[in-house]
């Protein structure tokens, strides 16, 4: 799932309940004129830099069956044009 927005903050959508148990979740944004981003606090993993774009990228393992995962929002003290995706993995 995917979304294109601007502003100070961006969500990635919530995700359908998992199929199996043991799925990762990993969510990735970036951003074209964002000062460093500050992602979710669930997601583990984080990396954050800024070359040409801002991007911040992290994952969570989610353990049970059926778990719906959460919209996820990161932050950027400065505005810009953002761009991201959210999957799960089995």
């Amino acid at each position: 799932s995917g979304t294109d927005t601007d502003g100070t903050s961006f969500a990635l959508p919530a995700l359908s309940a998992t199929a199996t148990a043991n799925e990762e979740y990993a969510g990735f944004y970036s951003c074209d004129s964002c000062s460093t981003i500050s992602g979710p606090s669930g997601l583990g993993d984080g990396t954050s830099q800024t070359t040409t774009w801002t991007i911040y990228d992290g994952d969570e393992s989610i353990a049970s069956e059926g778990t719906s995962v959460p919209a996820e929002t990161a932050t950027a003290s400065t505005g810009g044009n953002w761009v991201g995706f959210a999957i799960t993995l089995e």
